[in-house]
């Protein structure tokens, strides 16, 4: 049985390069992550400064409802509810009696 031609201590030196390697590209790759968050702070800073939200648009908390007509915006229309017999006319046309008193 014949040695692969690999000695231990070359074994080792390798392995001790690969950690090298290995830990220089970590600093790197964390040296620019850490950049790139600085970039993103600034940028989101100055965005949120210099912009607005344009209407109808944003988180829900932010929007405001559109305005809607008045009454007196409205078109004319037959006015419906209590009629003064106690009725109530419904938007389909149908009469319904207000109950005031519930037999005992």
């Amino acid at each position: 049985m014949g040695n692969k031609g690999k000695s231990t201590s070359d074994r080792i030196k390798r392995a001790r390069q690969h950690a090298a390697d290995a830990t220089g590209l970590a600093e790197k790759k964390q040296q620019e992550i850490d950049q790139l968050r600085r970039q993103l702070a600034a940028f989101t800073s100055k965005a949120s400064q210099t912009s607005a939200t344009p209407p109808q648009r944003g988180t829900p908390a932010r929007r405001t409802p559109a305005p809607r007509p008045g009454r007196e915006q409205q078109p004319d229309q037959e006015e419906k509810g209590d009629t003064p017999d106690g009725s109530n006319e419904n938007s389909d046309g149908h009469v319904t009696k207000r109950i005031t008193s519930f037999p005992c």
